[in-house]
C-alpha cells in the first residue's frame, strides 16, 4: 500500500508541475526514488524532483484500536489485529544541474501544491485503480528541521545538500485484513427467571 499511495502523490504532483510549468520551462519530472543514489550510475535521476522516503514512525497513539468487527455482508463479528498507523517522512528534493532558480522555482511549486491539497484518498475498493488491500488516506504537513537535524539528515543520505521540503505525512493505515477469529453478533436476549 505504501508503493500504490506514494504513486498517487507522484502522479498528482507531476500534473500540477506541467499544468503550472508547462511547455515555457520545460517538462518538470516528479520521480519517487533514493536521494542518496544521484551519482550512482544508472540512477537518472538528474533534472528532477525527487520523492524519498527518508524515516517512518509509528502512530502509537492510534495503537488501541478496536480488534472485533461486524461484517455487514454476513452478520458475523471478526476478530483482527488492529491496523498500523504509520507516519512518513516524505523529502521532495529538486536536483536539477546547473539550474539553481529553476530549483527553487519548482521547489516552491511543490509548497504551494500541498498548502493547497493537504489529503489524498486512494480511491476505495472495487473502483478502478484501486488497491486491493483497502483505502489510505495521506495527510501531508510541513516538517521543519533545525540546521543539527538537517544537516545530519543530508550527512545520512551520504550527498551535497539539495533545495528540498521535508514533508510529515499523518496516518497511512496498513492492515493485513486476515481473520484471527470469527464469532456470531448476539442478536437477542433471553433470561429465565424461577421464583422459589
Amino acid at each position: 500500500m505504501l508503493l500504490e499511495s506514494l504513486r498517487l502523490v507522484e502522479q498528482s504532483l507531476n500534473t500540477y508541475l506541467f499544468q503550472r510549468l508547462g511547455a515555457v520551462a520545460g517538462v518538470v519530472e516528479v520521480a519517487l526514488g533514493n536521494v542518496a543514489a544521484i551519482e550512482q550510475p544508472g540512477a537518472n535521476l538528474d533534472d528532477k524532483l525527487i520523492i524519498s522516503l527518508v524515516n517512518i514512525e509509528e502512530e502509537r497513539s492510534l495503537k488501541n484500536a478496536r480488534s472485533v468487527r461486524a461484517n455487514g455482508l454476513t452478520g458475523a463479528l471478526e476478530y483482527r489485529n488492529p491496523p498500523v498507523s504509520l507516519n512518513l517522512y516524505l523529502l521532495f528534493s529538486a536536483h536539477f544541474t546547473n539550474n539553481y532558480d529553476k530549483a527553487l522555482r519548482v521547489l516552491s511549486l511543490v509548497i504551494e501544491f500541498f498548502q493547497g491539497q493537504t489529503t489524498f484518498r486512494t480511491p476505495a475498493p472495487g473502483a478502478p485503480g484501486a488497491l486491493a488491500e483497502g483505502r489510505a488516506e495521506l495527510t501531508f504537513n510541513l516538517y521543519t528541521m533545525t540546521f543539527e537535524q538537517l544537516n545530519h539528515l543530508w550527512g545520512a543520505l551520504g550527498g551535497k545538500q539539495l533545495p528540498s521540503a521535508l514533508y510529515r505525512v499523518y496516518l497511512v493505515q496498513l492492515e493485513d485484513g486476515a481473520i484471527r477469529e470469527g464469532g456470531r453478533l448476539i442478536e437477542e436476549i433471553t433470561a429465565q427467571e424461577t421464583v422459589s
